[in-house]
C-alpha cells in the first residue's frame, strides 16, 4: 500500500490490484465515511479550532505535511499544519488518538526503531517532541528538545547504525545532531551542530555513516561521522545544479568509496548524483559529479 496526504487534509491509501500490476488504486480516503458518521452526533468528538468554529477531532484541519507508518503495529501516523499529529489503526482504518502537540505547524513526524516506539515531531515552534507509547495506541510526551533558534523542517534517525541519534535541520541554517545520553533514561544532548548550509535546511537522509541535507540555498551536503559517537563530522562534498529549493533527499551506499545521492527540488527535476569520497578522510581528494 501507498499512502499519500495533500493539502485538501485528506490521507488517501492506494493499492495494486495484483503483484505484477502497475498500476494503483484509490481504495481508501481518511477519516472514512464509517468514522465521520460514528463520531458525527457525539459533541464530546468535537475540538475548538478557531474561537468560533469547532471541528470533529479525527479530521485534520489544514495541510499535512509528514506521514510515518508503523508497519509492526499497523498504525498511520499524520502531521499537519493544524498543530497535531493523529494516529490512525490500519487494521479497521480509524482514528485511535489525535494530540495538539505544538504551538505551531508540524513540518516532520518519524519514528524509531528503539523497543520504546518513540516518535519526534518536529515544528515550526522551533522545538522537537519526543513522544513515547503509554499503550499500545496511545502516546504521551516525554521529552522537549530546544537547540534551533528557528522553525525546524526536517528530522533523521539513523536506526540501523546508531539508534541513539537524532539528526534535525532547521531554518536556522543548521544541523543540530541530537544524542541520547542513556538507554534507560529519555534524556538527550545536542552534541554537534553543523553549519554550512545558507539557508533553511529543508530534508535530510542517510545512509550508514553518511548523511545528506537538502536546503532552501539549491545546495546538497554529503557529510560523514568520524566514529560511532562523538561530535566529528566532515563535508565529504558540495552539490550544486539544482535551480530551485531543494525539498528530497535520499542516499544509497554504492561501494567502499561512493554513494548515490538523489534529489528532487522545486524547480521541478529529479536529479542522481554519483559521489566520490576518500576513506582516509583527506577532503582534497574527494570529487563528485
Amino acid at each position: 500500500m501507498i499512502f499519500s496526504a495533500h493539502k485538501d487534509h485528506k490521507i488517501r491509501i492506494w493499492q495494486r490490484p495484483s503483484a505484477d500490476g502497475t498500476h494503483y488504486h484509490l481504495v481508501r480516503t481518511l477519516p472514512t465515511t464509517t468514522d465521520y458518521l460514528r463520531n458525527l452526533l457525539l459533541s464530546n468528538r468535537y475540538i475548538q479550532i478557531r474561537r468560533h468554529h469547532k471541528q470533529l477531532w479525527i479530521r485534520h484541519v489544514d495541510t499535512i505535511t509528514a506521514i510515518a507508518v508503523d508497519s509492526t503495529s499497523l498504525l498511520l501516523y499524520t502531521a499537519s499544519w493544524d498543530r497535531t499529529f493523529k494516529i490512525w489503526n490500519l487494521r479497521n482504518l480509524r482514528c485511535v488518538q489525535s494530540v495538539r502537540a505544538h504551538d505551531d505547524a508540524i513540518n516532520a513526524i518519524i519514528l524509531s526503531s528503539q523497543p520504546e516506539g518513540l516518535i519526534y515531531t518536529a515544528s515550526s515552534d522551533g522545538t522537537i517532541k519526543v513522544w513515547k507509547k503509554l499503550t499500545a495506541q496511545k502516546v504521551v510526551l516525554a521529552t522537549t528538545l530546544t537547540g534551533h533558534n528557528a522553525s525546524v523542517n526536517a528530522l533523521l534517525t539513523m536506526s540501523k547504525f546508531n539508534p541513539g541519534v537524532l539528526y534535525s535541520g532547521g531554518s536556522d541554517c543548521c544541523i543540530n545532531v541530537w544524542e541520547r545520553v542513556s538507554s534507560n533514561k529519555l534524556v538527550w544532548k545536542l552534541a554537534a551542530s553543523l553549519k554550512g548550509h545558507r539557508q533553511p535546511v529543508l530534508c535530510l537522509a542517510s545512509a550508514g555513516r553518511l548523511v545528506c541535507s537538502g536546503g532552501a540555498d539549491r545546495m546538497i551536503r554529503v557529510w560523514r561521522r568520524e566514529g560511532v559517537a562523538g561530535s566529528s563530522f566532515t563535508c565529504l562534498a558540495i552539490l550544486q545544479g539544482h535551480r530551485g529549493p531543494v525539498k528530497s533527499v535520499a542516499m544509497a551506499i554504492s561501494s567502499l568509496r561512493s554513494c548515490y545521492v538523489y534529489s528532487a527540488s522545486l524547480d521541478g527535476t529529479t536529479k542522481v548524483w554519483s559521489v566520490l569520497y576518500d576513506r582516509d578522510d583527506h577532503e582534497d581528494d574527494l570529487s563528485s559529479r
